[in-house]
């Protein structure tokens, strides 16, 4: 893992880290005025932009205090349509710290990944497809609906193919990519389209079904998600995506595991993988709740059976409303908790005969569904990319090219 360089804004005060996220967001905007590539330094400058949601005190109608001033600067600098689009993407546009980023490459190639086709859907600023070992020769892609994160993703990652655009607006040819990963955006925002067989997905488990649709057979997804994927009461979600893939292993996330993001969210680290006649382990049970870790709390069976994967210690709070809930606080000192967390899931999959299969679709292939695209999508050498624009009244669809 000495591959990945760590981001140096999980180390610093939130002050700090704002003032450098400014000069990163002017960095971009000369970059592109000027047409050049970032020279090394100024890559590392680019590193530290940690996500609209921890700027969104300057988003408020009237913001407070020193917010004011930071507001004024991005509106100068964004221009309004900019800045109208940065506000939208608050709610969701938390970034990966440098340790979980870690934790994912470390994953993947722990569990017999050696390159390939990799997705990442919301690819924010790129931190995560930027952090991918040298070693691996990949084909890689991300998708993120915000322009500016988009902007950034493509100038950290050259060698990528970025969509600006929303996921749901994406058509993404079935088994065409050997991995997904990343850190999906979390929400409630029921999505859902042509595709889902009638499930609105909240946001986050959309993505997963989405990440499963585009795996190949045998292929495998490292994906940060909201601990409510797993722990939501109803198992119709957990169902639908176990359709299509296996739960090889999970790691819940303690509060703070997200610090540089400004956030305390507990999250979990799943592990799927697409199904695959050839899989000699189809994964742990995952679809069901019950209280037996935490009397009057409900947890997905999976931790119930595997309470070593909880990165931390379990414990119940209060939310904003007065309602217990669930929490894990984490341990000292966290990285190295994590590391060893993720040495141990990776020998106990194996050791199950799990990980990742050889592929066995000869790339090259083209979809049937369509031979061509509409005007102004980017396509890859050997994937057909089909761009569309959706709008869902009561279940019937309206197409609308864009």
């Amino acid at each position: 893992m000495k591959h990945i360089t760590p981001d140096s804004v999980s180390r610093q005060t939130l002050p700090a880290s704002v003032t450098q996220t400014l000069a990163c967001i002017e960095l971009v905007q000369q970059l592109r005025e000027t047409q050049r590539p970032p020279t090394p330094e100024e890559q590392a400058l680019l590193s530290q932009f940690m996500g609209w949601g921890a700027l969104a005190p300057a988003f408020e109608p009237t913001p407070r205090e020193h917010w004011q001033e930071i507001a004024a600067r991005l509106r100068l600098v964004l221009g309004p349509e900019g800045f109208a689009a940065a506000s939208a993407a608050t709610p969701t546009s938390y970034f990966t710290d440098a340790p979980l980023i870690r934790a994912l490459w470390h994953l993947a190639e722990g569990l017999g990944f050696t390159g390939g086709r990799v997705l990442e859907p919301g690819c924010g600023s790129g931190a995560v497809l930027a952090a991918a070992p040298p070693q691996l020769s990949l084909s890689t892609t991300g998708i993120e609906r915000d322009p500016f994160s988009a902007a950034l993703a493509q100038l950290r990652c050259p060698q990528a193919r970025i969509l600006c655009t929303r996921l749901e607006q994406v058509i993404i040819p079935a088994h065409s990519y050997d991995l997904v990963i990343g850190n999906v955006p979390f929400g409630k925002i029921p999505i859902s389209d042509r595709e889902t067989g009638g499930h609105r997905f909240p946001l986050h488990t959309y993505f997963l079904w989405r990440a499963l649709q585009a795996l190949r057979p045998g292929g495998l997804a490292l994906l940060i998600t909201s601990r409510y994927t797993l722990d939501a009461s109803s198992p119709a979600h957990r169902a639908a995506l176990a359709e299509q893939g296996y739960l090889l292993g999970a790691l819940r996330l303690p509060a703070g595991a997200h610090r540089a993001a400004a956030t305390e969210v507990v999250s979990d680290l799943l592990i799927l993988q697409k199904r695959a006649a050839a899989c000699s382990w189809q994964g742990s049970p995952w679809l069901q709740t019950t209280e037996a870790l935490l009397p009057g709390l409900a947890l997905n069976e999976y931790f119930a059976h595997h309470p070593q994967h909880l990165v931390g210690t379990p414990a119940l709070t209060r939310n904003q409303f007065g309602d217990p809930t669930f929490t894990l606080r984490a341990p000292q000192p966290f990285e190295a908790a994590l590391e060893q967390a993720v040495c141990a899931l990776i020998e106990e999959i194996t050791a199950q005969g799990g990980g990742s299969l050889p592929p066995t679709i000869t790339p090259g292939w083209t979809p049937t569904s369509w031979r061509s695209e509409p005007t102004g999508a980017r396509s890859a050498p050997t994937i057909c990319w089909m761009v569309v624009s959706f709008r869902c009244f009561t279940g019937n669809w309206s197409p609308s090219r864009g």
